[in-house]
């Protein structure tokens, strides 16, 4: 009967003494006394003290290559290469292995990926001819070459077959094309060697070839890296450049890319290389397939597919150019410049603007002012285009670009390739030891959770096998949002540091009358002005 009042009592109690501790500076407890200060620091308004504290971004790297071939190529067997996709993979694994030479060769430390790039067209087509394929030694093109290498003669031959493929004049019934058995055989050994190296936690082995768009010498070439694994890769076979199988025009490689993901299911990304080598046709304000201003459709494809550029290789730098950075010093880093892949073409100055990635990302910033979209929006990475099937290109265990450059007395002082007229010549040490891609990763796997794009939630997508290192390429390596794939020029950004430290220090002044970074001769045209020498490059070529 008094439980009520007495409830109402003890509450009333128990408030007032809150309400004194509340107005008293301190609290006294049997733990001691506790005051206003002491009782602000066990709760904190700022963040953590620890910078590890509820990190969620990517923050281990990962380095491997995204551009080796193997004997699959068609001119890496040419040169000698006699190395598999299987060879390549377990070379990057850290194996040491026996070279296309005969000399034993491994890495210093293993890499994290490689993507095995072989060239599209003609894809598989050395291994049949060297070992006397039927149908090679039915066509009296295939036997001869064949004949011509068991007897000896195999530069003859790799000559002979160089020729024919760049002229068209070899065999249509022996080049393995998309659809012939050859080619598929040729096409499932890649992903099945892919998928036997691939080691989650260890080592990626991706799936991908390279699309050899070269017209007039120019070079337009991508390589496509698939992110799924085999079962979907092998519901499609890559795209060439010969027609009628497939088109040399970039925007036919981004529409056979869109059908490939509604077809397999499977996302796929080109990362173009060597715009030093293009002769002013890789970064375009006018298309040199149509001699038309780049329009919102070709802005769209080329944001889409084409994230990554790969700016450094064994064929030289495509980051800038004296001419475009005269205040960069590296600027003469690694440089080629004497004309296009095949010196048919010179190179001349106004070429430059359109084949350099820093050019590129500033005329992309003017395009999309124009467009709405900036076609030119892409992170940077390195790699080497071996065509040994070994990615070696450590300055102490440099391996060269093909199997004939290989390590002797006589590499540095032979010519790589000559001008037609025999004037112009890039010899063997101009060859770059040059480069690898990094990637910032949460963990090593391809089997992994990753983001989900639409909803940007996470999710575990084991089931799907997905290769989370080409999530972060494509999706997290936007080099303009994260700090992901980038190419590793760690001498220019220690230089760039202590130009600007010794600049702060008044150790150096800049040179009166110098240009400033970024404000080459031709900054001053207008944009038409250099619209019209672009179309002026598209009717030459």
């Amino acid at each position: 009967m008094h439980t009520k009042p007495l409830v109402t009592r003890l509450a009333a109690a128990i408030g007032a003494l809150f309400a004194l501790s509340a107005i008293a500076a301190d609290v006294q407890t049997d733990t001691g006394t506790l005051d206003e200060a002491s009782a602000a620091k066990l709760f904190p308004a700022k963040a953590a003290y620890s910078p590890y504290a509820g990190r969620n971004f990517p923050s281990r790297p990962l380095f491997g290559d995204t551009h080796t071939h193997t004997s699959y190529s068609m001119d890496a067997g040419a040169f000698g290469c006699r190395l598999g996709p299987r060879d390549a993979f377990r070379f990057g694994k850290g194996f040491e292995i026996t070279s296309s030479s005969g000399q034993q060769v491994k890495l210093s430390r293993p890499l994290d990926f490689i993507v095995v790039a072989d060239h599209s067209d003609g894809f598989g087509f050395f291994p049949l001819l060297v070992s006397g394929d039927p149908k090679i030694m039915a066509d009296p093109q295939g036997r001869k070459w064949n004949e011509m290498i068991q007897s000896g003669r195999g530069a003859e031959a790799a000559m002979d077959i160089i020729r024919s493929f760049g002229t068209g004049t070899i065999s249509k019934a022996i080049l393995p094309m998309p659809g012939t058995d050859a080619y598929r055989s040729a096409w499932l050994a890649t992903i099945d060697a892919a998928e036997a190296e691939n080691e989650p936690g260890k080592f990626t082995a991706f799936i991908g070839f390279e699309w050899t768009s070269n017209t007039g010498g120019n070079n337009l070439h991508r390589n496509v890296i698939f992110r799924e694994n085999g079962d979907k890769a092998r519901l499609t076979e890559p795209f060439v450049t010969m027609k009628p199988f497939g088109s040399d025009n970039p925007r036919d490689l981004w529409k056979w890319m869109g059908a490939t993901v509604d077809k397999t299911g499977s996302d796929v990304l080109a990362i173009a290389h060597n715009g030093n080598l293009s002769n002013g046709r890789m970064f375009p304000i006018i298309e040199s397939f149509s001699g038309k201003r780049i329009d919102r459709a070709y802005a769209d494809s080329r944001m889409r597919w084409e994230p990554l550029f790969e700016a450094t290789q064994i064929k030289g730098d495509s980051e800038t150019h004296p001419l475009l950075s005269p205040n960069d010093e590296f600027a003469n880093f690694e440089r080629w410049d004497k004309g296009n892949l095949d010196l048919t073409e010179k190179k001349k100055p106004e070429m430059l603007e359109f084949e350099y990635a820093r050019s590129a990302l500033r005329n992309g910033l003017k395009m999309e002012a124009e467009l709405g979209v900036n076609p030119y929006k892409f992170g940077v990475v390195g790699s080497t285009d071996a065509h040994t099937g070994l990615a070696a290109v450590e300055e102490d265990n440099f391996w060269g670009k093909t199997s004939s450059a290989e390590p002797s007395a006589e590499r540095a002082s032979h010519p790589f390739v000559k001008a037609p007229d025999g004037k112009t010549v890039i010899m063997g040490w101009e060859t770059t030891a040059s480069g690898y891609a990094a990637v910032w990763e949460r963990e090593h796997a391809r089997l992994a959770v990753r983001r989900d794009e639409a909803q940007g939630n996470l999710r575990d997508d084991r089931a799907a096998h997905d290769r989370a290192l080409l999530r972060r390429l494509r999706f997290r390596g936007e080099g303009w949002r994260q700090p992901c794939a980038r190419a590793h020029r760690l001498r220019e950004r220690r230089a760039d540091g202590r130009r600007s430290f010794r600049r702060a220090k008044g150790q150096v002044a800049d040179v009166p009358g110098r240009r400033a970074e970024g404000s080459d001769r031709r900054e001053s045209r207008s944009l038409p002005d250099r619209q019209r020498l672009a179309r002026r490059e598209g009717r030459d070529a």
